[in-house]
């Protein structure tokens, strides 16, 4: 019995360290230019980016829904990182908006919609300046094309090129917002880093039933 016992715990400790391992995309590279939206996939867990945008004021209150950019524009992938592109006048960086002018020159973000649950541990964010700050939100699907955000940081920002993980210990989700709303914000997303969360449920339930049959057996 201590024997079944003992390999079943390390049953659940391989398959718990398997699941913490940390995953990370990077998005440059090749120049793909701009899409809809981009797929990725890595150790069996689909990305998918998409560019959405919204008018934030400098109270940081939402003058407007979050809507995806329209299907002209969208996503784009360049040799640096992902970047946006609004509108046919708008760059291909994440970059904030003209608050008197949204049509124009609106807020951006880059949404990131995983398969499965996953712990997000962060992103670097390249061509970050002093100017530049950055934000991460939880996103919630209310219904198709309509998204619910919940901050996680607002306006995290430096002097150099910053590499985001380590800013929280993770957040676990499926889909997160990373986004820009100062009207010098100018940035790109090279990479995001992720670990897919273990079911321990499912895990203990298996080990339970195999403590089971043991205990069957010996009676």
């Amino acid at each position: 019995m201590y024997k079944i016992v003992v390999l079943v715990l390390a049953f659940l400790v391989s398959n718990t360290s398997q699941a913490n391992f940390i995953s990370v995309i990077d998005f440059t590279g090749n120049n793909e230019g701009v899409e809809q939206s981009f797929d990725f996939a890595i150790d069996g867990v689909s990305v998918n980016v998409s560019a959405w945008n919204v008018n934030v004021n400098d109270n940081q209150e939402f003058e407007n829904s979050w809507h995806q950019v329209d299907s002209n524009y969208g996503v784009y992938k360049g040799r640096t990182g992902l970047g946006v592109k609004s509108n046919e006048k708008d760059g291909v960086d994440l970059d904030g908006g003209l608050k008197e002018s949204f049509s124009r020159d609106p807020d951006e973000g880059l949404l990131f919609e995983f398969s499965e649950l996953v712990n997000f541990y962060g992103f670097f964010a390249s061509e970050l300046g002093s100017d530049d700050d950055i934000n991460l939100s939880l996103v919630e699907f209310i219904s198709p094309g309509v998204i619910k955000t919940t901050d996680i940081f607002v306006d995290i920002g430096s002097s150099e090129n910053e590499d985001l993980f380590g800013i929280f210990p993770g957040v676990q989700g499926l889909a997160f917002m990373v986004w820009v709303d100062g009207k010098t914000d100018d940035v790109r997303i090279d990479d995001i880093g992720f670990t897919r969360v273990p079911e321990p449920s499912t895990l203990w339930l298996f080990a339970l039933a195999i403590i089971s049959i043991t205990v069957r057996k010996k009676a």
